[in-house]
């Protein structure tokens, strides 16, 4: 299964990656890889759209979010997160506030489909 994929749509690039149903180090590997994709790519105005399905926080894993999230900020439009529990969405959203960054997190794909829709 690919794990992070590009797609162009609209004039916009979207970087859509998975981190659902992955271990620690799985998780912090495949961050560490969108986040080099993202860099290689010299695009200014990437969309990321991110599943976090039955993931965990742990220190590792925080701290591997923080420092992509940081080395990526100038490259990203928007970051939109799915697939969140209570526990998560209150780590994403305080890497966010570590990193200076908006994280929108939403429960389901189908909310943050409708809610791109009316961006």
């Amino acid at each position: 299964m690919d794990r992070i994929k590009w797609e162009d749509k609209n004039r916009q690039h979207y970087l859509y990656i998975d981190l659902s149903h992955t271990d620690r180090t799985e998780l912090v590997n495949i961050m560490k890889n969108a986040s080099q994709e993202i860099n290689e790519s010299h695009l200014d105005d990437i969309i990321v759209i991110t599943n976090v399905k039955d993931i965990s926080f742990d220190k590792s894993v925080t701290k591997a979010f923080a420092e992509v999230s940081k080395t990526n900020k100038d490259h990203i439009a928007l970051s939109a997160i799915y697939g969140a529990g209570p526990w998560v969405k209150v780590a994403i959203e305080a890497v966010g506030k570590m990193v200076d960054r908006d994280f929108y997190v939403f429960k389901s794909e189908n909310d943050l489909k409708r809610w791109l829709n009316e961006q």
